[in-house]
């Protein structure tokens, strides 16, 4: 098996703006939620996945604005941030943020939810960011599972990738880049697929990870259960603003595809000169990339 590759705290500092950015085009789902939660005291809210605290940092803010938009005092809030890695959860500044009256993180795995929940005071909202397509198909499943039948009151489960990959200027050969990615994205899961977020569960190497289909998977259980579901589009925009998130984005992807294939797969040779046309093109700021993602909030239905 391949070793363990944690996820690099650097590289979730290096998306947070461009989260940020694509995550606005979704400010109609946070109104949806609020209006759905209506007035409280307080929230309870669980980020799965947690990392360094990136999605608390945004949702917070974006919380209180839209209660104090709709002329209503913004409820307390407290997050429980959960991830399996220490080290990541260990640089969050969520309880230092204005908006939030308490942040606490516990290194817990995702089919820890169900317990979590029992525990959580109401209402109480799921979230996540950038997990989905990390997880597999029964781990979704469990994630929605758990949280339909702890009563939850929302969940908002944001940045999925989708798998759409648009580059500007075009290259004959990216069809197969990305073809070849999104398989690797959708591999079995082995101990470095699930090194993103280990989820402890007992799955078997059949068991691929959903990647671009994450979302979709985690949408068809809500609806199953019979909560309500909405999407919204919120696609990284990249271009010579974002030269070292865009370079290092593009690598990562290389390196996945070469990851996938055998070194004596011609189709190697292709992928290095593809790299060496799109690196060039990033240091002559000539490229564009449109990366697909999708913010989803699901709601019990009233």
């Amino acid at each position: 098996m391949s070793p363990i590759r944690p996820i690099e705290s650097d590289w979730l500092r290096m998306r947070r703006a461009a989260d940020g950015r694509a995550r606005e085009a979704a400010m109609e789902l946070v109104q949806v939620l609020v209006e759905h939660l209506g007035p409280a005291p307080a929230l309870a809210l669980v980020d799965l996945g947690s990392g360094t605290g990136a999605n608390p940092a945004w949702l917070a803010p974006a919380i209180h604005r839209t209660y104090a938009q709709r002329g209503a005092a913004a409820p307390a809030q407290h997050w429980l941030l959960l991830d399996h890695d220490p080290d990541l959860l260990a640089a969050h500044d969520v309880g230092e943020r204005p908006e939030v009256s308490s942040g606490q993180a516990v290194v817990a795995a995702v089919d820890d939810l169900a317990q979590v929940l029992g525990q959580a005071s109401r209402p109480t909202v799921v979230t996540c960011s950038a997990l989905l397509d990390l997880l597999t198909v029964p781990q979704i499943e469990g994630l929605v599972q758990a949280t339909t039948t702890a009563a939850a009151d929302g969940a908002l489960l944001s940045l999925t990738v989708t798998g759409e990959v648009g580059l500007s200027p075009g290259h004959p050969d990216d069809d197969l880049i990305l073809s070849i990615f999104n398989a690797h994205q959708q591999r079995s899961a082995d101990a470095a697929d699930v090194a993103a977020f280990d989820s402890g569960l007992d799955f078997g190497l059949d068991a691929g990870l959903a990647g671009p289909a994450g979302w979709q998977t985690a949408a068809e259980a809500f609806a199953g259960r019979g909560w309500e579901v909405r999407q919204r589009t919120t696609a990284w925009l990249l271009d010579e603003a974002h030269t070292p998130l865009l370079r290092r984005w593009l690598s990562d992807r290389v390196e996945a595809v070469l990851e996938l294939l055998d070194s004596r797969d011609p189709r190697v040779a292709v992928v290095a000169a593809w790299w060496e046309v799109r690196s060039a093109q990033i240091d002559r700021g000539e490229l564009r990339a449109e990366v697909g993602h999708v913010d989803g909030l699901a709601l019990p239905s009233s």
